[in-house]
């Protein structure tokens, strides 16, 4: 219990946390904004000067959690990149594996925040956590985790290349964009016309859709870069970066599988990530 309660105050903390209080259509009683605090305000004194991130509620999840989105802009900027993570709170590794994969999205906005030469003159716009119901149900006999409060997965509700699933892992709803997870992510792709999308997820040990952009993951992370072969064809119908991948350059993370929230950093997921994404900006 003792565990539990832990991973649920760390997933509050890094996937509904705002500036100044956590919004819900369905709890409104008032929050330790001590406690939820983003963890962009959380960097030392003497790197406030740097480039303050900027939060934004683009949304809720089914069931009224905030969906928010984190942008890094420099004052001129060229190009723009979205990354989003826990498309999916369980990742069939360990329980409430998807915090994991937030952890590494507020690493990346720290280090770029803090660091906004890296940028290379690009906006940086981060989605922590997709799928916040998920996250905070965790694992559970009926896959509650993997799906969001519809027990959808989002991940399946694009319109490229739809049909109905009715597998529990899988699941569709009736038609497409079904969640509104999905339509959040489909709204926000066409109104910030991003230069790239990249979609982080576990722990499948591999990259797929753009190639290019795929090979700098693939060297950092030392996992097999899929591209858009036949291999790939199995992983991107129906998918987020399927669908974005005909607006614009669209690449799936599937980071290796570290079998512990513990091996995340032992093996700098987070370092590694930032590495690759340094050489993006300077290059794309």
């Amino acid at each position: 219990m003792k565990k539990l309660l832990i991973v649920l105050l760390v997933v509050l903390m890094v996937c509904v946390g705002s500036a100044d209080t956590l919004l819900s259509k369905q709890d409104n009683e008032p929050v330790d904004t001590a406690i939820v605090q983003p963890v962009i305000n959380n960097r030392p004194a003497s790197e406030q000067k740097k480039i303050l991130p900027e939060n934004e509620i683009i949304g809720y999840s089914s069931r009224g959690n905030v969906i928010q989105a984190v942008t890094i802009a420099p004052a001129k900027y060229n190009k723009t990149i979205l990354l989003t993570f826990a498309m999916h709170g369980f990742e069939d590794s360990w329980d409430y594996d998807g915090a994991s994969l937030v952890q590494i999205a507020n690493d990346v906005i720290a280090t770029f925040a803090a660091n906004p030469a890296a940028l290379n003159h690009t906006r940086l716009i981060v989605v922590p956590c997709v799928n916040p119901d998920g996250l905070m149900r965790g694992c559970d006999d009926n896959l509650a985790g993997r799906c969001n409060g519809q027990g959808i997965d989002i991940n399946r509700d694009f319109d490229y290349q739809w049909q109905y699933i009715a597998d529990a892992k899988y699941h569709t709803g009736d038609i497409p964009f079904a969640t509104p997870e999905a339509n959040l992510l489909k709204e926000l792709v066409i109104k910030e016309k991003p230069d790239l999308v990249i979609d982080f997820h576990g722990w499948l040990n591999a990259i797929y859709g753009d190639e290019e952009i795929g090979q700098y993951f693939s060297d950092s992370l030392k996992v097999t870069n899929q591209g858009l072969n036949n291999v790939a064809d199995a992983f991107l119908p129906q998918t987020f970066i399927g669908w974005a991948g005909h607006y614009t350059r669209a690449v799936m993370v599937e980071y290796p599988d570290p079998q512990t929230a513990a091996n995340v950093y032992n093996l700098g997921y987070s370092s590694r990530t930032i590495a690759a994404l340094k050489l993006i900006c300077n290059r794309l």
